[in-house]
Parts: structure tokens; sequence; C-alpha cells
């Protein structure tokens, strides 16, 4: 059976059919396993003590596993005035580079959907998340994620638990990825939950009910219970005018986020984030240059010139992509060298 997220499959997005299968079902916000040989327990505790966690795509499998364990445990570190030093239980779980089981994956998620500890961040909820699903697959982890849910009560889902409801933001994510039907089974749980606890109807801070209601409900959902930042609104299918405007006139700063082009449209990549992805730090850059780089559209080429002729960390893979889509770029370079000594300079060395 289909995937619940092919049916809004939008050919042409992207320079090939699994481009934009991989746009239909969430990308960048997937996580998809290597084979690369690593040290998983000293890699993971590398990642685990950085301050803005790697929001990479492609991991190791045992560094993944590795992580995932250690997040599970729940308490990471033992914080104290001037340290904060890995607990031995983390350490130990950081040992295993299988993938965890069944019991395992319910365990942890109960772990970390109850409580939203110092340490915690968007980022790394999120990826511990989306390492989860890769290790186990989709099913398991929101059957786990909405057991835990309808094991609480009203009071308990609208509770204030910031990293826990980010958790239950990933569903939108999940539910691209399981099958139309269990799709629908899954929405029906979690409208019943939202039922159940009485939903906000103004703006409220995160919590489970929000969050679930974010990822059914969309741009709706997001216009009403948030203060409207870009991020808030990933979930926002078949909303593109919202989403659009939603990037366009935000004035703080946002992750320039691919997710946010497929569904508000390529007038997004001019939006203020994405002009200012050069401002991001080495390892973001690289991240970005990943989530973008699928994506046909003369606003890409743009950026991967900007990326070869700033000298950023992604230079080598930028300069890769534009002579790989060559056919593409050279029309979109040549206009551009028109108006560019920059451009025309580095159109000479392509």
């Amino acid at each position: 059976m289909a995937l619940a997220g092919l049916a809004h499959l939008n050919k042409g997005f992207c320079f090939d059919a699994a481009g934009d299968e991989a746009f239909a079902l969430g990308w960048p916000h997937v996580r998809r396993l290597t084979d690369e040989s690593v040290d998983a327990f000293r890699s993971a505790l590398r990642h685990l003590s950085e301050p803005d966690f790697d929001l990479s795509i492609h991991w190791p499998r045992p560094l993944a596993a590795a992580l995932v364990h250690a997040w599970g445990v729940g308490q990471l570190f033992h914080l104290a005035p001037g340290s904060r030093e890995f607990s031995q239980a983390a350490e130990e779980a950081a040992f295993s580079t299988v993938a965890p089981t069944p019991d395992q994956v319910r365990q942890y998620l109960s772990e970390r959907l109850s409580r939203s500890p110092m340490w915690a961040s968007e980022r790394a909820t999120e990826s511990f998340v989306l390492l989860m699903e890769a290790l186990v697959g989709s099913e398991v982890v929101v059957d786990a994620i909405l057991e835990h849910l309808e094991g609480l009560d009203g009071h308990e889902l609208n509770d204030h638990l910031v990293q826990p409801a980010w958790i239950t933001f990933q569903l939108g994510y999940l539910l691209l990825r399981v099958p139309a039907a269990a799709a629908k089974e899954y929405q029906a749980r979690m409208r019943s939950l939202v039922s159940g606890a009485g939903a906000p109807r103004s703006v409220a801070p995160p919590s489970h009910v929000r969050s679930l209601l974010l990822a059914l409900d969309g741009a709706r959902a997001a216009d009403r219970l948030t203060d409207k930042d870009p991020r808030y609104y990933t979930h926002a299918v078949g909303d593109a005018t919202t989403v659009r405007m939603r990037a366009s006139i935000h004035r703080g700063w946002a992750f320039p986020d691919p997710r946010l082009v497929f569904l508000g449209g390529t007038d997004v990549l001019s939006s203020r984030a994405f002009q200012s992805w050069a401002k991001l730090p080495a390892r973001d850059q690289r991240v970005f240059f990943e989530a973008v780089a699928p994506i046909k559209h003369p606003g890409v080429v743009t950026i991967m010139a900007a990326m070869v002729s700033q000298g950023t960390g992604t230079k080598p893979q930028a300069r890769r992509w534009l002579l790989q889509h060559w056919d593409f770029a050279k029309p979109v370079l040549s206009e551009l060298a028109a108006r560019s000594d920059e451009i025309r300079d580095l159109l000479a060395t392509l």
C-alpha cells in the first residue's frame, strides 16, 4: 500500500523521481542509515556533548543506535555547578550498536515523553525520534508514542513540557511515512486524544495537545496556537499561501528549511531565512546544502553559485552540484553573470 505522504507528490519539484518522493515523505525531516565504519561509542559521546546537535540526514547505523540508546536512558548527564559529566547509565547505553527492541522503543519514548530535561534541545529531540524511526520503522515509533499519550490524563496532555511536546510534534513527519490506511487510523487516535483532553483556543505553551493539533491541522493550528514561527508550519500540507506568507514576513532567526519550500512554493527560496544561509555555522551549511540540493529551481542554482564564490565550507559540494546539473544551471548562471562580475568569474572556472 502506498505511503500516506505520496498523496502530496509534486512531480518535477526535484531533479529526479527519488527526490520528489523524498520531499513528499517529509524531507529533510528524515534520517537515513549508512554502513560506514565508525567508533560508535566515542562518536556518540562527542555528538551528545555538543550544544547544537548535528542535523545531518545520513548517519552510520551503529552510531545511530548508540545515540538512541544513550538518549533513551533519560538522565544523560550529571549536572553540577561548573561541570557536566555523562551518567554511567548513558555511557553504558552508548556501547550498544544494535537497533532497540520494540520494548526498548516504548521504554525510551515513555521516558522522554514524560519530562523535559535541562540538557535537551529541539535539534537533539527531533534527531532522537527520527534516528529511532530509521532503526525500527515508522509504525513502531508512532504506536509507542500514541500508546504513551493514551495513558495520560487531560491535565498531563496539556502540561507545559517543551521537549516531550517536540517529540509529539514529530508525528506529523512520521505519519507521512506509514501506509495511507494506517495514517488515517493514527489520526483518529490523535483526534480522540485531543477531544478527551480539551483543545486550547488561543496561543498556548508547548504541550502534547498543542503538538497533536499542529500535526493534524497544520497552518490553521499554527496560526491559532503558536507565535507563528515558521518551524511550526512544516505540517501545513495544502496551505501554500499561509506557509509562503509566514516564511516571508518572519523577522526573527529561522533555519532555512527546504520543507517550507515544498509546502509553500519556490518563492520561499527568496525569504529572509534562505537569503541568510551564509550566516549558518559551517556544519549547518553542510546540512542545508544536503537538504536543498535535490530541488530543481533557478533559486537553488543561485544558492550553489554563492556557496562556490563565497568560499564557504560547502564550496566543493556546491561546485560538484553545478557541474552535475550543468545543463540546467548554465542558463541561470549566464543570466546572473550579466549582472555580476563575481558570477562571471565563477562561470569561467566551471
